[in-house]
């Protein structure tokens, strides 16, 4: 959608609300505007703008019988090679007729293999092999691999940082299997919330308890920076997602496990794993 929030008309009698103003440098004034559209940032702008996705999204599946999948005011079509881009067209007729029409200069001619908000999918082989894959697109990998080697290299992470890795691993994340990319998100979420700098702490909160030890003043810290070496790690693996078209016949693997840390007691971890096939 080429206007995204801008698109959603807000009531006329709350334009009062929707007054924007921004500094003009060669009159040295403000400059005032009514934005009829939604403005970026109230508080009701994201709900309002999902109730237009989904109206959409609904129309194109239930009048034409297109699957498609709006995120905010992006869409993704998945459709049969004999339909030959007829759905496309179709979905972007029906966003016409109602007024929210979709940017041609955007448009990706249908084919096997694309990216959808970061995340690669290819439906090559779905048809015979019952499996569409995904995986990030790579530019998201090497921009994580970068943020994270610079805040190792640096030795520093601040709140601001802290927010840009999270965003970015959070899109790379979406295409590995499962949820083994939020594990260790804890320390990233903390600092951009939470902590303080040092020179802001008790000196009993360095290390050390001395005033003259102290680190920078956002200093990543041992969990943090425990954090971001599993994320390289994880970056290493091929944890990329498979959907399955019509299910395995294959029975479920049961892993059973039991982690203990009391008090006092050394952490106990014990691990039972199934094999339903051969019976191990």
């Amino acid at each position: 959608m080429p206007d995204a929030d801008r698109g959603i008309p807000s009531m006329p009698c709350e334009a009062q609300y929707n007054v924007i103003a921004v500094y003009d440098e060669r009159t040295g004034e403000w400059m005032f505007q009514i934005i009829y559209g939604h403005v970026f940032g109230k508080g009701v702008a994201v709900n309002n703008f999902h109730e237009v996705k989904v109206f959409l999204q609904t129309m194109g599946r239930r009048w034409t019988l297109v699957l498609v999948s709006m995120f905010f005011d992006d869409a993704t079509i998945q459709d049969l090679c004999d339909a030959r881009g007829r759905g496309q067209r179709h979905f972007r007729g029906v966003t016409r007729l109602v007024g929210f029409p979709m940017a041609e200069p955007k448009q990706v001619d249908m084919c096997y293999e694309t990216d959808f908000i970061g995340l690669v999918h290819n439906v090559r082989s779905a048809a015979y092999e019952d499996v569409m894959k995904f995986w990030p697109r790579e530019t998201i990998r090497e921009k994580a691999h970068i943020l994270c080697q610079e805040i190792l290299r640096t030795q520093t992470c601040t709140p601001a940082d802290a927010s840009k890795l999270r965003g970015v691993l959070g899109f790379l994340y979406t295409g590995f299997y499962g949820k083994c990319g939020r594990a260790g998100q804890r320390a990233p979420v903390l600092r951009e919330y939470h902590d303080k700098p040092w020179c802001l702490q008790a000196p009993e909160m360095w290390p050390g308890g001395q005033r003259g030890t102290q680190p920078a003043q956002w200093s990543i810290g041992y969990h943090l920076q425990r954090s971001i070496e599993y994320s390289l790690d994880l970056m290493e693996m091929d944890l990329f997602r498979e959907l399955r078209l019509w299910g395995s016949a294959m029975p479920p693997v049961i892993v059973a496990s039991d982690g203990r840390l009391d008090t006092g007691q050394p952490a106990s971890v014990a691990v039972v794993v199934v094999d339903q096939v051969s019976g191990r």
